[in-house]
């Protein structure tokens, strides 16, 4: 009998054999998953020591074959047709979650398993509905969940659910621990919760804006112009008054987006001098 270190070797030197086609054998297309191709894309001869598995961009339409792959902390699946997340319940060890660029319309009950989950990535899916997010089985469940992406952090790559009304402050109310959402990291000294209570108080308490005073201006000698005048005045007025408000409003909306940009930036250079 061969040692266990030639039988290492061996078994080494088959898979590479195996995936003599290089580059083309762990970029071609692929109806589902099992170990041979785990195997081949993450060059280690056992699925239980593979720790970083990419598949983007094969083809797939659904998750199958990672029962083996226990010990897996970062799933990359982006760029293929997957429409359900059945499959993903085996890795319980699974830290980073990478499905951007697919076909997903629901999170069902497939996550809830994924306690030590940190990070999950969904741009550019299909997700529309932002109740079925935050209810006991979406992503309420994953309790080490720190950042997630439903769209870029300049606003690319949406799903249809980051356009609904409020969109931030209703998911992060129900979703306290998030630190980062859609790449927008939390101020070093207030939370997310924090930021989506405020916003919330502001839109339901915000102070009418001031009377636009017009002055009374004397009419015209001219009978016929002051008529004229007077007629035009109120419209005018009103419409004046109109364009004032939205334009504090939109300045007001800027400011605050500046300012969150800012504190984010800040946040960033910190922590890049920290290193």
């Amino acid at each position: 009998m061969r040692p266990a270190s030639s039988r290492a070797i061996s078994r080494n030197s088959s898979l590479s054999a195996k995936g003599s086609g290089g580059d083309a054998l762990r970029t071609a297309s692929l109806q589902v998953i099992d170990d041979q191709t785990i195997k081949i894309a993450t060059q280690r001869f056992d699925v239980d020591i593979v720790f970083k598995l990419q598949l983007s961009g094969r083809g797939l339409s659904c998750i199958s074959g990672l029962k083996g792959c226990i010990n897996l902390l970062e799933l990359n699946l982006s760029g293929n047709t997957i429409t359900s997340l059945a499959g993903l319940g085996c890795l319980p060890q699974l830290r980073t979650l990478i499905l951007s660029t697919n076909l997903i319309s629901s999170l069902d009950t497939h996550l809830t398993n994924l306690s030590k989950l940190e990070s999950l990535h969904l741009q550019d899916n299909r997700i529309s509905d932002l109740e079925s997010l935050c209810d006991p089985m979406g992503l309420r469940p994953l309790t080490s969940l720190r950042a997630l992406y439903l769209q870029n952090l300049d606003r690319t790559l949406p799903n249809p659910v980051c356009g609904q009304p409020r969109y931030k402050a209703r998911l992060l109310a129900q979703l306290p621990a998030l630190t980062n959402l859609d790449g927008e990291r939390s101020p070093s000294r207030s939370s997310y919760m924090e930021l989506s209570a405020e916003s919330v108080y502001l839109s339901t308490h915000t102070a009418p804006p001031r009377p636009l005073i017009i002055l009374d201006i004397p009419a015209w000698s001219d009978p016929e112009a002051a008529a004229v005048a007077a007629a035009l005045q109120a419209p005018v007025a009103a419409a004046a008054a109109q364009l004032l408000q939205d334009g504090v409003t939109s300045m007001v909306k800027v400011l605050d987006e500046c300012q969150v940009l800012n504190e984010v930036l800040g946040s960033e250079i910190s922590k890049a001098q920290a290193v």
